[in-house]
């Protein structure tokens, strides 16, 4: 058996050398030889000579109903899931970030689960450009009375606070845990 399998895999071998890449047009012997058209390849993401495309816009995230769950928040075995109407219609507070921002403050949500002050808040959402999913992980104490929740006109929340730089702010957030 061995002998029939030792030929075949030799033969394959030698098929797939032959055949080779035919992706696109061979590099010229220079180009081989410096490795010139990979690196602009790989480090542009294009073909050498051609301008790199900008950036494709981000697209809209769908719009969500009211009856569509806004977040989940987690305290050990507690689960707050409200709506979007339901986020809507909680109490909010203003606080200075940037400027005047009003929304549900983190403390209001670590009421509805029990979140304990010394816990260990993990925060998931989108960075500002919408295409890096980000945490934020802070102590409750440290954030708790300077953060706040708000909710777009398209049903998704977001995160200001007057502690954490605008840059680790989050967009399209999808869960608050506590970790006790």
């Amino acid at each position: 058996m061995f002998r029939v399998l030792l030929p075949l895999l030799a033969l394959s071998g030698l098929l797939l050398v032959a055949c080779g890449d035919d992706d696109g047009p061979s590099p010229s012997p220079s180009e081989t030889a410096t490795g010139v058209a990979s690196a602009e390849t790989s480090a542009t993401g294009s073909a050498p000579n051609q301008q790199p495309t900008p950036d494709r816009p981000v697209p809209t995230p769908t719009p969500a109903s009211d009856r569509a769950i806004a977040l989940t928040v987690v305290a050990g075995e507690k689960n707050y899931n409200p709506s979007v109407a339901e986020f809507r219609a909680l109490p909010e507070t203003e606080i200075n970030a940037g400027g005047p921002k009003k929304g549900v403050l983190l403390s209001e949500l670590a009421a509805k689960v029990g979140g304990k002050a010394d816990a260990l808040v993990v925060i998931q959402g989108y960075r500002n450009d919408m295409k890096t999913l980000a945490i934020i992980r802070k102590r409750l104490s440290e954030i708790a009375s300077n953060t706040v929740f708000t909710i777009d006109e398209q049903g998704h929340v977001n995160v200001s606070s007057s502690t954490l730089p605008e840059i680790e702010w989050l967009k399209a957030v999808s869960s608050i845990a506590f970790q006790q």
